[in-house]
């Protein structure tokens, strides 16, 4: 009967050790998975060689210029679209090159150009402060450059690169394109925050 204890005993060890391997694999592996973070598609002034992985095409024309530098308020109101995953007012691609906004964009597009008196200047501080607006929401939404559960801080070096709009805008749109074609990819949620169906369902091959 003892050695069917010491058996049992050791059975009973094993088991645990099994399960506690087992415990903490999965707990390590669920940790590794929350703190994967979004990352920008290229540097802030790196849309001169960048190419689109979809399209394999520079974005420096037209989204840089002359979007970005003669009217960057198309440029915010598409990223205000893509950030309430909206659809756009026309589904077409012309219409997605030139605006790409839906209803809120538009008006937010209309309020940057009052706000600016229709001055078609990428720094034009009205710009520049839209610029960091968005940007904070972003980092907030996709956790990029962030840790699971942190708050985007409301002065940080990622905010500071708003000073160069057009620069940033244009990554900051490049990056919520990608996101609305690619909602399931993990390179650009971390798969922290996935879009809602309604506005999967404008994703196009």
């Amino acid at each position: 009967h003892s050695s069917n204890n010491v058996t049992g005993e050791k059975n009973k060890s094993g088991v645990t050790i099994s399960c506690s391997i087992t415990y903490f694999r999965w707990n390590f592996k669920t940790f590794s998975m929350a703190a994967a973070v979004a990352t920008w598609p290229f540097n802030i002034c790196g849309c001169f060689w960048y190419r689109s992985p979809d399209t394999k095409s520079c974005i420096w024309f037209p989204t840089f210029f002359p979007k970005a530098l003669l009217s960057p308020y198309c440029i915010h109101g598409a990223n205000c679209s893509a950030l309430v995953e909206e659809p756009m007012l026309i589904d077409h691609p012309i219409f997605e090159k030139v605006c790409g906004f839906g209803l809120v964009g538009c008006a937010m597009c209309l309020l940057g150009a009052i706000g600016s008196q229709f001055a078609c200047c990428p720094f034009h501080p009205c710009n520049i402060v839209l610029t960091a607006c968005q940007r904070k929401w972003i980092l907030g939404k996709y956790k990029i450059n962030l840790q699971p559960g942190e708050n985007a801080p409301c002065c940080s070096f990622e905010l500071l690169k708003a000073l160069l709009a057009p620069c940033a805008a244009v990554q900051q749109h490049e990056f919520l394109r990608l996101q609305r074609k690619n909602p399931d990819s993990k390179n650009l949620t971390g798969g922290l925050n996935p879009p809602s169906p309604g506005y999967a369902s404008m994703n196009r091959n």
